[in-house]
């Protein structure tokens, strides 16, 4: 989806849109990529972990398998930090980083 946004975007299909519109289609974007790069964690439940196994082979993805019982945990301690302080918010600055590079790729900015 995000990618349809930035192709309107670059052929100049949302030149001469309010301010709104463009805002939207920024923030839609903007979450887009967000929830695709977090779905691309290799923790157990996110399908990184998928890509993970399939990259490591088969002795690597069956010692992942032993540990994927633990991912949910994982994901919710990561969650729990960035509450308890700015400074432990270690999935936001791992996803800002990737959706402002993702972002500038696809707008060509």
């Amino acid at each position: 989806m995000a990618a349809l946004v930035a192709v309107l975007w670059r052929v100049g299909l949302l030149e001469g849109a309010s301010r709104e519109i463009l805002q939207f289609a920024s923030i839609f974007m903007s979450i887009n990529v967000a929830l695709c790069l977090f779905n691309l964690i290799p923790l157990a439940p996110l399908d990184g972990s998928g890509v993970l196994s399939g990259i490591v082979g088969e002795q690597g993805a069956r010692a992942l398998a032993s540990v994927q019982a633990y991912g949910p945990i994982i994901l919710m301690g990561l969650f729990m930090l960035s509450y308890i302080s700015p400074r432990f918010n270690i999935l936001g600055g791992l996803l800002s980083g990737g959706v402002n590079t993702v972002m500038r790729l696809l707008l060509g900015v």
